[in-house]
């Protein structure tokens, strides 16, 4: 891995992300956009969806910008959906990044959680494996609330070789409960290569999101992952597992009194899928 600048201009697609952003998780989207600037292929343009945080603007003039961002090169659009208020499916956010990136020209376009952490070669993989009509999926493991405020803490006394992936990943995959550690959808780490349906950590070209429909303009519940499975499976185009998994860092649960296996997210990880 590793092209060229002058190579990759030829052969890869520009490369847009969309970050959908809710009240709470502005250390975690710091974190997780510091893995996004150091890809080895780099992201092009990427647009911040604020959906429901009033103190954004108040963090934004105390800390100028997210700290990460002042390493990224591309093109940025950081939008405000709505004002604060109940938590609700981020359709119509991620449907609004969609009409930003392809402003800023994206063709090959990922939704990118912002308490997920990335491989810095995970751009680069899904770009060189992606095939053509399929959906690339990042298995997503969980790391533990111990975890990520450890994670978390190293930011802030300077020691940041915890961030480094090498250091990482191991680390996290240590913890004597790894398996049994769940994300806030209640998937576990064990089940995570069962779950490749999510919206998390995805990307597909513009084309292809187009012909899927992308998702439905509305704020009900289970029509973001659950919708958008069911046009891929009545298509024949199911989703690609990536050959890496990505890191979700903890969060409280959006729905706290969900079922513990809810028929949401029986349906997001019924289906086939192909591995790679």
């Amino acid at each position: 891995m590793g092209l060229a600048a002058e190579e990759r201009a030829m052969s890869a697609p520009r490369v847009g992300v969309i970050m959908p952003y809710v009240k709470g998780r502005w250390n975690q989207m710091n974190l997780g956009l510091t893995t996004l600037v150091h890809q080895t292929v780099p992201v092009d343009s990427l647009c911040i969806l604020n959906d429901g945080d009033d103190d954004w603007l108040a963090r934004a003039s105390q800390e100028a910008r997210p700290t990460a961002l002042e390493a990224f090169s591309g093109l940025v659009s950081v939008v405000h959906m709505r004002p604060e208020g109940a938590i609700r499916p981020p359709n119509r956010s991620i449907l609004h990044g969609f009409r930003m990136v392809r402003l800023m020209e994206a063709e090959y376009v990922m939704v990118w959680y912002p308490e997920i952490l990335a491989p810095p070669f995970a751009v680069e993989a899904m770009l060189a494996r992606h095939l053509e009509g399929r959906r690339d999926v990042a298995p997503v493991l969980a790391l533990s609330e111990a975890q990520t405020m450890a994670l978390l803490a190293t930011t802030q006394t300077g020691r940041e070789d915890l961030t480094r992936w090498d250091v990482l990943d191991p680390w996290a995959r240590s913890d004597p409960n790894f398996l049994s550690t769940e994300t806030p959808l209640r998937i576990t780490n064990a089940e995570a290569h069962g779950n490749i349906h999510h919206l998390n950590f995805t990307g597909a070209m513009l084309g292809e999101w187009d012909s899927l429909g992308l998702l439905p303009d509305t704020d009900q519940r289970a029509q973001n992952e659950n919708w958008l499975r069911e046009r891929e499976m009545e298509a024949g185009r199911p989703p690609m597992a990536c050959a890496f998994e990505v890191w979700h860092q903890w969060h409280p649960r959006l729905f706290p009194n969900e079922e513990r296996r809810s028929a949401r997210i029986g349906r997001v990880q019924a289906g086939g899928y192909d591995s790679r």
